[in-house]
């Protein structure tokens, strides 16, 4: 039966996306801040993916993790991340979120 869950285990460690592991910790929950307004806010991590609603500079934003998506002005870097003005929960490019350094954990 242990060798089962090892098994598991280790298919699960596998299948979960190494870039997706390697930086959810960098950004866990921090808040954040549109730095424009109208910053679509999708179901994945490029322009292909439907937008969910829409950002505005003052609304904060609660990022979850960050991840590779699209390239967009010479980044892939994406943030999973909640509008907290809205609730809207999805993810937008990462020249479009800022954070106050230090910042506080959402």
């Amino acid at each position: 039966m242990r060798d089962h869950l090892r098994v598991a285990i280790l298919a699960l460690a596998i299948a979960v996306p190494s870039s997706l592991l390697a930086s959810a910790g960098a950004l866990a929950n921090m808040h954040g801040d549109y730095t424009a307004n109208g910053v679509n806010i999708r179901t994945g991590p490029g322009t292909g993916y439907i937008s969910l609603g829409l950002g505005y500079t003052g609304q904060l934003t609660c990022t979850y993790y960050e991840t590779d998506g699209q390239l967009i002005n010479g980044s892939v870097q994406w943030f999973y991340h909640q509008n907290e003005t809205t609730t809207v929960t999805g993810y937008s490019h990462s020249s479009f979120i800022a954070f106050d350094y230090p910042s506080q954990n959402c």
